[in-house]
């Protein structure tokens, strides 16, 4: 369950997925929620990692070198959400989640790429590396690691 101003089921999580701003891309991870009425939302944890800045006397956003307007109420959409069918299992998701006190875990040097992907989300090299071996070298896996889910 996440929890904030209300309530809503996780459905499932994307460790790991670009999001385009203006005409910048952000490596970002995404939790799918079971909720109506919103479409998206942009985490706190999400704002603090891209250092990003909100003006509400410009009524702008602010993210790396992008500066977004905010739409007026007008002229947000009125559509219905895409509806989502719930996973039944934890193991339906597309990835699992290593368990970190397994003692059979190898701890290998992980591919630098990775290593850079991981630190471009904001991590330091340390936990980047902790997570990859944690994830058996797996990006994706390693990331959700860091982000907590």
């Amino acid at each position: 369950m996440a929890q904030g101003v209300g309530t809503a089921r996780i459905l499932g999580r994307i460790h790991l997925t670009t999001m385009t701003i203006g005409k910048s891309y952000f490596n970002i991870s995404i939790t799918v929620l079971e909720q109506k009425g919103i479409d998206f939302l942009l985490g706190l944890d999400m704002l603090r990692r891209h250092q990003c800045s909100i003006d509400l006397k410009k009524n702008i956003l602010e993210i790396g070198d992008e500066k977004v307007s905010f739409l007026q109420e007008k002229d947000i959409p009125n559509h219905d959400p895409i509806e989502v069918k719930s996973p039944t299992t934890p193991s339906s998701l597309p990835f699992a989640i290593p368990n970190s006190n397994q003692s059979t875990q190898q701890q290998q040097k992980p591919d630098e790429e990775k290593i850079k992907i991981l630190t471009g989300l904001g991590f330091t090299r340390d936990q980047s590396i902790k997570a990859l071996n944690m994830a058996k070298g797996n990006v994706e896996i390693a990331a959700g690691i860091l982000f907590g889910n």
